[in-house]
């Protein structure tokens, strides 16, 4: 078993998204992850994968703020993680494998539009349309296992009427930071500075 804490790449040290090309997941399986926050928020989430003989790319893509931590078992092989946040991130236990820094959407629910979106920007960069494995959470559990036998598709997610809500707050929120940043530096006495976005997202888990 591969020490979790052999590798560890902050934000900063992440290699750009950029540099990512289709030879990259030639002969390998593509898992994607995807979650809004942790729970709780900004805590670390174990990826277990354990699938041996299996060379695979995996994609990690986030709202908030995850610390991800890989343990990759014996026998599988590691070719690369993509890893996306609108908040800081970090990825642990890659080992050799190189970690990639790349603007994805977030996408728990397979099928929507931010879904859809997410498969046209992995097209483009690994020649990959859709994975091999998709999982998308509301909030991301504290641990993942991506093992030989488990489901291909899965998704752990609120009602939709909650979802729409969620989604509705947060893409307000991104239109609230932009119009702030838009505004001469300075704020006007008497008023009410913007939401966040990181704001506006834990108001709507209230």
């Amino acid at each position: 078993m591969n020490d979790i804490h052999n590798s560890h790449s902050p934000a900063s040290a992440m290699l750009p998204g950029g540099l990512l090309a289709p030879s990259l997941a030639e002969g390998a399986q593509l898992m994607v992850l995807s979650g809004f926050t942790a729970g709780p928020p900004a805590a670390p989430v174990r990826v277990v994968l354990d699938q041996r003989g299996t060379r695979m790319v995996l994609v990690l893509a986030s709202y908030e703020t995850v610390a991800w931590q890989l343990d990759v078992r014996p026998g599988t092989v590691l070719a690369a993680v993509v890893v996306s946040a609108y908040r800081d991130v970090a990825v642990a236990g890659h080992g050799a494998a190189p970690a990639f820094r790349l603007a994805l959407p977030c996408a728990p629910t397979p099928g929507s539009a931010a879904y859809q979106d997410l498969m046209q920007i992995l097209q483009a960069r690994l020649g990959r349309g859709q994975p091999d494995l998709f999982r998308g959470y509301e909030r991301l559990p504290e641990q993942v296992a991506i093992a030989a036998g488990g489901p291909v598709v899965g998704a752990v997610l609120p009602s939709q009427a909650r979802m729409r809500r969620q989604l509705h707050t947060w893409q307000a929120a991104g239109q609230d930071v932009l119009h702030a940043r838009r505004q001469t530096a300075g704020a006007t006495p008497g008023r009410t500075a913007p939401l966040t976005a990181s704001a506006a997202a834990r108001r709507a888990w209230a």
